[in-house]
């Protein structure tokens, strides 16, 4: 569009990225320039959002949580995200400030990504695909690789054109040398040192650590670990993946080349709707897909949005209690359903600023037999703490002063009847139904509590 409407743009402007919104703004006018500007704003902070989200949820849970304090509340994760994304948020701006006052262009920096962190790219892939993948193999690859990258692209900078500049080091073949061996290099010593000593890494128990952890959603997620099913949409998928790119890559390009086809104008207008149409329904499908698949979670966010303002406007904030009022012990379980956590918030709009209220939040882990004599003590230990991840997660109201977390281990319904008298417990809260599927008005679990228990048991749907 650019060279068909005679912009001209200096090699400095091309490398800024300037031909799309100088093609548009020649085309469309100021609207062209303003509209091109909001798609580029757009995915600048689309992009932008999902790097902040990915990073946060690195330092949080797999730097914060697993090294530095496992016993982390949730409201100190919270925390640690948002200073996670403040940091990494104002560290790109200065980043891309940086680049900006340097010159650095923006193709330069496309082209630069390749030698800096093409030498990952072998050790992560092999690492997920293969079994015998040595860990120090994979890790000094990626080093060495990036090391070996970037000093073969200075070096052949300097002996094809002289000199160690951006300008020498921004061409081409430089590039392109760094790049390859950058990728090469990393490769190689992971495949040696892989073959060398070898492991023997079961990815299996991956799968069977998530299954003990979440065995209360089992049903949920049988679907997505059905290793049949799996295996006939990785081969279904194979086959129309290899089919597109092929024709896309190979054939389509090929047949226009061989016959030395020339677009005419019925053709080119053929060839233009068709690109139109193609961007239209892509967009259809990205913006309303992801809301008809998420409209039940809509559905209640807006409801529970819709209750918390009807419970704001019947609570009487007149009321106040002094040291003689009666304690009121309301248990609330928590199985990490959204009719649970709705259930916590319910026992914190019931008495508010009535009575004293003490709230027992119970997380029980579903395990069939807690006396089996071959049960091992330290995976028991690993599930409980678990537990406590999944607990310690659930962010309490700040109206909440007076609470207590517990996890045990059993059967749920039994765990919370127990519970129940034994901590004098007057009102339960829970859900009509938890986690699983269940066809029936009511759980599974919510029924054998109800028929256990004599205390009074308020439902929610």
């Amino acid at each position: 569009a650019a060279i068909a409407t005679g912009v001209t743009l200096t090699e400095n402007e091309i490398g800024l990225g300037l031909v799309a919104p100088t093609a548009a703004s020649n085309l469309m006018g100021d609207f062209g320039a303003i509209i091109l500007l909001t798609i580029i704003f757009t995915a600048v902070t689309a992009a932008g959002s999902s790097q902040l989200v990915s990073v946060s949820s690195l330092v949080t849970y797999d730097v914060f949580r697993t090294y530095l304090k496992p016993s982390s509340s949730g409201r100190e994760l919270i925390r640690v995200s948002r200073f996670a994304i403040l940091g990494f948020g104002i560290g790109m701006g200065l980043l891309a400030s940086l680049l900006f006052q340097s010159g650095i262009s923006l193709q330069y920096v496309y082209l630069m990504m390749g030698v800096l962190i093409g030498s990952a790219v072998a050790p992560v892939s092999l690492a997920i695909l293969w079994e015998k993948t040595n860990k120090y193999a994979a890790t000094s690859a990626a080093i060495i690789g990036l090391l070996c990258g970037v000093v073969s692209w200075v070096w052949s900078a300097n002996l094809m054109y002289g000199e160690i500049t951006l300008s020498s080091t921004g061409n081409l073949f430089p590039l392109l040398i760094g790049n390859v061996i950058s990728i090469s290099v990393s490769l190689g010593i992971t495949l040696i040192g892989s073959m060398i000593k070898p492991e023997n890494f079961d990815f299996h128990i991956m799968k069977q650590k998530i299954l003990v952890v979440d065995d209360k959603i089992r049903s949920m997620i049988k679907r997505d670990t059905d290793e049949k099913f799996l295996q006939r949409s990785l081969k279904l998928y194979k086959r129309i993946g290899f089919s597109i790119s092929v024709f896309l890559v190979i054939i389509w390009p090929s047949s226009f080349y061989l016959t030395e086809f020339v677009f005419e104008e019925q053709p080119f207008h053929l060839w233009v709707w068709l690109a139109i149409v193609w961007a239209f329904g892509a967009a259809g499908i990205i913006i309303f897909l992801p809301l008809i698949e998420a409209r039940k979670n809509i559905s209640e966010i807006f409801n529970k949005a819709k209750m918390n303002s009807e419970m704001n406007d019947i609570s009487n904030p007149s009321y106040s209690y002094n040291d003689d009022s009666p304690l009121v012990r309301i248990l609330v379980p928590i199985d990490g359903s959204a009719k649970s956590l709705k259930a916590l918030y319910h026992a914190n709009y019931l008495f508010r600023g009535a009575v004293k209220v003490k709230i027992y939040l119970l997380h029980v882990i579903e395990w069939t037999n807690e006396n089996d004599e071959n049960m091992d003590e330290e995976l028991s230990s690993q599930i409980q703490e678990e537990g406590r991840l999944i607990l310690r997660s659930v962010v309490v109201p700040k109206q909440i002063n007076d609470y207590k977390r517990m996890v045990k281990l059993g059967d749920p319904a039994e765990k919370i009847t127990e519970l129940a008298d034994k901590l004098k417990i007057d009102m339960i809260i829970m859900g009509k139904s938890g986690i699983g599927k269940s066809t029936l008005d009511l759980g599974h679990v919510t029924q054998k509590v109800l028929k256990l228990t004599s205390k009074p048991v308020i439902l929610l749907e």
